[in-house]
């Protein structure tokens, strides 16, 4: 299910705002099939991968948060997913039946973009758990 009109203009703005955080790059949402709902890269700031391979990582890190659901009735839901890489940091965090993707500079506070995550787009989807959701 993708969100209408009005939700991707609030889901835009959380990115925005999260765009603001030092350290940060690029914040965006994808649905289950990898696809870009909403997002984009801090200004000045242009992606590793060209836009087919974009296309392809999105796909690849919303893919990693749902095939990680097998346990989450023994461990719990799945809070985050961080792939730390000598050039990035990519956080995929699940928000209701989407992934939010957050890419950041190596020395980056994880934990804390994690938490401003969650708050930002709870607030932009009222009602949505800030991270570990998987209902859509």
């Amino acid at each position: 299910m993708s969100p209408d009109g009005d939700a991707k203009a609030a889901l835009a703005a959380a990115c925005d705002s999260l765009l603001e955080e030092p350290g940060m790059r690029f914040a965006g949402v994808v649905n289950r099939m990898g696809r870009l709902v909403v997002g984009r890269f801090r200004e000045g700031v242009k992606s590793h991968l060209d836009d087919k391979e974009d296309g392809m990582a999105y796909m690849e890190f919303a893919m990693e948060v749902f095939l990680r659901t097998e346990f989450d009735d023994k461990l719990g839901a799945v809070e985050y997913v961080l792939s730390k890489r000598k050039k990035i940091n990519v956080i995929s965090i699940p928000v209701g039946g989407h992934v939010v993707l957050v890419s950041t500079e190596p020395g980056a506070d994880v934990e804390g973009i994690v938490g401003r995550a969650g708050a930002a787009f709870a607030a932009a989807r009222p009602g949505m758990p800030p991270h570990g959701g998987m209902g859509a």
